[in-house]
């Protein structure tokens, strides 16, 4: 088993073990279009744990965490596909939110608020 040691090794490995059908010939856009419909795919999943708690009052908190662990492989994929540094996504959002506390505009609605 792979032991990764920061977001950087876990990025590494998901384009080492990404497959998307015929691996030889998988084009950028296939393989956007794959993740993207596999986060969207996966987060709907981890909801649907999140209802069940609601609903039944029943939480089953070790498939939740392979759904998210999924959600998280196809956002590292998404990010990876741009060549975009999965913390320099991290500490943006940590600065945005720093940035709306210190505003006091965490709620509300609009990006740039």
């Amino acid at each position: 088993m792979t032991k990764v040691k920061s977001i950087e090794d876990y990025a590494k490995w998901v384009d080492k073990m990404w497959v998307s059908f015929d691996d030889t010939k998988r084009s950028d856009d296939r393989s956007l279009t794959i993740a993207s419909l596999g986060l969207a795919g996966e987060t709907g999943e981890a909801l649907e744990h999140i209802k069940k708690h609601f609903r039944d009052g029943v939480f089953d908190e070790t498939a939740f965490k392979k759904e998210m662990g999924d959600s998280i492989y196809y956002w590292i994929k998404i990010l990876n596909n741009f060549n975009i540094d999965p913390m320099e996504v991290l500490q943006m959002n940590v600065d945005k939110i720093e940035d709306r506390r210190a505003r006091k505009v965490q709620r509300g609605s609009g990006d740039n608020r």
